[in-house]
């Protein structure tokens, strides 16, 4: 039984489901209920454009819930989407932040060889003399999934968290998130 004041978003989605929701958001519970509805959705791909009546833009987000479905390559089965994505919101350049995993270097490299080969400049965050102006800059952010925790301190150690998050929120540039970058995008720290 469904509660009183709650929306249902869609019941049994399929694998690779693409979905697309707008609605104004008064407050921040309905808001943290989209949110976790999206989440709960595992090999989802799910666009989100939600208008907001406060200061914030409307949020541009397509969030993964991994880079990688076992027998393919990394970002194969949403290559798709991703290119649709960024070309509906006319973006050219993409930055990237590979802070999830240890080997940035590696991982970076991997990401801008699969963004170049779909026609997307990319450049990677933990590699800019200036990682805030970076984000500042972006046209578009990528957060790309690994460990959560490391992810995390890497954005407060860069000091990062309010920059993505004003960027996001905000001015609402396209925000890519897989895996552990999917659920930064769902945690509290980007919430006010």
């Amino acid at each position: 039984m469904e509660k009183k004041g709650k929306k249902k978003v869609k019941d049994n989605l399929p694998f690779k489901l693409k979905i697309k929701i707008t609605q104004t958001v008064t407050d921040s519970a309905s808001y943290h209920y989209i949110c976790l509805s999206l989440f709960l959705f595992s090999f989802a791909v799910v666009v989100v454009s939600i208008s907001s009546q406060s200061k914030m833009a409307a949020r541009n987000l397509l969030l993964l819930s991994n880079s990688t479905v076992h027998g393919s390559g990394y970002l194969d089965w949403a290559a798709e989407y991703v290119k649709e994505f960024l070309k509906s919101k006319s973006v050219q350049s993409v930055v990237f932040v590979p802070y999830a995993l240890r080997d940035m270097d590696s991982y970076a490299e991997k990401a801008i060889k699969k963004f170049s080969a779909w026609g997307f400049e990319m450049s990677s965050v933990h590699r800019a003399a200036d990682p805030i102006a970076a984000v500042r800059g972006a046209e578009a952010i990528f957060v790309g999934g690994g460990n959560t925790f490391q992810l995390l301190k890497n954005l407060y150690d860069n000091k990062l968290i309010e920059p993505i998050r004003k960027k996001v929120l905000e001015e609402g540039a396209p925000y890519i998130g897989s895996s552990a970058g999917d659920q930064r995008r769902h945690s509290q720290h980007l919430h006010h």
